[in-house]
């Protein structure tokens, strides 16, 4: 199991903060929690810390991802 704090601005009551938890496990399914779906990160082309934290999940060769509000992804 993989247990990665990945970095994500998020705007909570008017505050901007870090958050984003990400939990692979090693039957292959990777929970996301709110990281922005890996079909949209094309839009945040100059998002570095995005494209680091998604090329960092991918290193471990998920199976299922699960995002916390969008449908599950089986690669």
């Amino acid at each position: 199991m993989k247990f990665l704090i990945l970095s994500e601005w998020k705007f909570m009551d008017q505050i901007a903060c870090w958050q984003c938890i990400s939990l692979i496990l090693d039957s292959g399914e990777c929970f996301v929690g709110d990281l922005e779906p890996i079909e949209y990160l094309a839009a945040y082309d100059q998002n570095d810390r995005l494209n680091y934290d998604w090329e960092l999940i991918m290193h471990y060769a998920p199976k299922k991802i699960y995002y916390a509000h969008a449908n599950e992804k089986i690669l």
